[in-house]
């Protein structure tokens, strides 16, 4: 399903602060961001998709691609030992359903950034062309530092680029990482989706971002397929847009971070990882 939207894009001071995917406690939206932020809209149609994890039970996919579905974000991973039990079902009943899909891991920044990656990608696998990077559930602190958790979320994307070959997206909001956060630099070679629910055009974190790639806009649509309301999703282009961003090569022939080596000459076929509600 393509939606046009009108482009915007202003500075702003006080907009309702986006939601989070797990809707955790500690970051529980509120109605101001301490930092810059900008709104962004898309510049022409988006593509609707939606992100899962075993909290939305088993899909009927076939359903939800008839109901204008195109792309599925599921979860794989949460810290360095929870695997979502339906991530496998899920996984493979998109594929089989023509839905563009990709996983997501849900950061905990109280454990070791490098296993976390290691084992999100032991999970989830390297993305093979056609399927969307990897992503970083980025959205509780765990009582650390805004220093600490931006120094682990960074060595967590570097990791899972240098074991995939795939430069990995960041999910996050204006109030995670400009509030929480401080709005840390090193984020910008990543790929943005943002979460800001119920609004005509989303708050993004502006640094180091300009524009979104995915936008979480709500997390109670309606969907054929779910019995319950799911979170609703859209890409910031057209199908053909889409198609181009799961199969490009970007990360692979260079690393966000030098330090981490040069050239990637990893698997190509391999999958990405989702982010976990708790």
């Amino acid at each position: 399903m393509k939606t046009p939207l009108m482009h915007c894009y202003g500075p702003i001071a006080r907009l309702l602060a986006v939601a989070t995917l797990a809707g955790c406690v500690d970051l529980a939206p509120e109605f101001d961001s301490v930092e810059e932020d900008v709104i962004s809209c898309a510049a022409g149609s988006t593509i609707k998709g939606v992100d899962v994890s075993h909290f939305d039970g088993t899909p009927d996919w076939g359903a939800a691609r008839r109901d204008g579905i195109t792309f599925a974000i599921i979860k794989a991973t949460e810290g360095t030992s929870f695997v979502d039990n339906h991530f496998a079902a899920n996984w493979a009943n998109t594929r089989a359903n023509g839905i563009v899909h990709g996983a997501y891991h849900f950061f905990r920044p109280k454990s070791d950034p490098v296993a976390q990656a290691d084992f999100f990608v032991q999970i989830a696998g390297s993305p093979k062309s056609g399927d969307l990077p990897p992503v970083i559930d980025l959205e509780v602190t765990d009582g650390l530092t805004a220093a600490q958790v931006a120094a682990g979320a960074r060595t967590f994307l570097q990791r899972v680029q240098q074991n995939t070959g795939r430069v990995p997206m960041i999910y996050t909001s204006v109030r995670v990482f400009n509030s929480l956060l401080g709005g840390p630099a090193g984020f910008a070679p990543y790929p943005l989706w943002v979460a800001n629910w119920n609004v005509r055009c989303p708050n993004i974190p502006n640094p180091p971002w300009t524009r979104w790639t995915f936008w979480q806009s709500s997390a109670t649509g309606t969907v054929a397929g779910f019995s319950d309301p799911v979170d609703v999703d859209n890409f910031n282009g057209t199908s053909a847009d889409l198609m181009a961003f799961a199969r490009s090569p970007s990360g692979r022939s260079e690393l966000v971070s030098p330090s981490l080596g040069s050239a990637l000459d990893g698997d190509p076929d391999a999958e990405p990882g989702s982010p976990e509600r708790p």
